[in-house]
């Protein structure tokens, strides 16, 4: 069995956006560090959840998963907790 990989942070929602297909699709993206490690089902990204693991909804909101995005994405997150 492979080593197990507990992502940093999870970005859910059902309109992800991965640039690989014509529309966006529910989805799921697990991210270590600055690295998308997968784009998969909700389903599917429970296998990247550790203790440490920031879960992060979107609902209908559109989520593009690409580094551009989670480069922003980190920089909303440090302004808005410091």
């Amino acid at each position: 069995m492979g080593k197990e990989i507990n992502a940093d942070v999870i970005l859910s929602g059902n309109a992800v956006f991965t640039c690989l297909e014509d529309e966006p699709k529910p989805a799921s993206i697990a991210i270590v560090g600055n690295r998308i490690v997968a784009v998969c089902s909700k389903q599917e990204v429970k296998a990247f959840i550790g203790p440490e693991t920031k879960i992060y909804e979107f609902d209908d909101r559109l989520i593009i998963g690409n580094s551009s995005f989670f480069e922003l994405f980190m920089k909303e997150k440090h302004k808005s907790s410091s």
